[in-house]
């Protein structure tokens, strides 16, 4: 009688833990999901501000022509993008060819009226991109750690819950960090 009141008792915590945990995956998966739309939402505004930002470089650096182009390229590719793994590379190519901009534009004197607006508007917005990328990359980091971990891991395979992608940093920016 007591080993069948035994078994039933870990019957019973085995499907209360299996619900808990799935539970705590479904809710990391839309924490991830709040994430990743926050920060898409960042990339499209930073989409639509570049191509503005491009053509006041044109103007005010028309010797450029080799970077600004790149900017133009890393514009096309990143509006090519669809899911969030080719988003995420076209952001990488993107950040690149954004410290080129910038020093352009530091380097030449620039028409206050459209620099005021665009400048700003656009370092912020690239700032403001790195902490939600950081916010993002740790709610992947939770839910992978979740999924990726027994006992959790059984429930997240039969569930279907696959470890997400991380937007990472190049590793010539990693090194950069590293040494300040």
């Amino acid at each position: 009688m007591i080993a069948i009141i035994i078994i039933c008792a870990l019957i019973i915590l085995a499907i209360v833990y299996s619900v808990l945990t799935y539970k705590k995956l479904v809710s990391l998966k839309l924490k991830i999901r709040g994430a990743w739309k926050a920060l898409d939402a960042s990339l499209n505004e930073r989409f639509s501000l570049l191509p503005k930002f491009i053509i006041l470089l044109q103007r005010i650096a028309p010797s450029e022509k080799d970077t600004l182009q790149k900017g133009v390229d890393a514009i096309c590719y990143a509006n090519g993008a669809k899911n969030k793994a080719s988003k995420i590379a076209a952001d990488r190519v993107l950040r690149n060819v954004i410290d080129d901009l910038f020093n352009i534009y530091k380097n030449y004197e620039a028409d206050k009226q459209d620099s005021e607006r665009l400048y700003p508007g656009l370092y912020i917005l690239t700032e403001k991109i790195s902490s939600l990328r950081q916010g993002y990359n740790l709610a992947v980091k939770e839910y992978n750690d979740k999924v990726l971990k027994y006992p959790s891991k059984i429930i997240a395979l039969l569930s279907h819950h696959k470890a997400d992608i991380y937007y990472e940093v190049d590793v010539s920016k990693k090194e950069e960090i590293d040494s300040l």
